[in-house]
């Protein structure tokens, strides 16, 4: 969810230093990092249709994401990414070392 990053950059001591913004999919993520977290900005939102103009945001940074979507959806929000920021944009995956390649393969809302 939302609140990972934030996590992250809380512990890492860079928090003080940004203007941060979370989105996630699920309503109940984003309460819960709002009562966790009650002066960042969360918000509802698909990565793959995110509602900002084209440059909002510095940077995008998209942790553990990527890897549920199916191609198509996993190129519209890397094109999301790309178009929100002005510097620049990190993304990480989950460790996929036993997977070759990106295997399209959908369960239930995940692929």
């Amino acid at each position: 969810g939302a609140e990972n990053d934030c996590r992250a950059c809380g512990e890492l001591g860079v928090a003080g230093h940004l203007e941060y913004r979370g989105l996630d999919l699920t309503v109940k993520n984003i309460e819960n990092a709002r009562r966790r977290f009650p002066g960042v900005a969360f918000e509802v939102g698909d990565v793959r249709d995110v509602q900002h103009p084209d440059g909002a945001f510095d940077y995008v940074v998209a942790s553990d994401v990527f890897e549920h979507l199916s191609l198509h959806g996993m190129e519209r929000a890397i094109g999301e990414a790309m178009r929100l920021a002005t510097r620049g944009v990190a993304l990480t995956f989950f460790n996929m070392s036993e997977s070759a390649d990106h295997e399209d393969r959908p369960t239930k809302l995940y692929h």
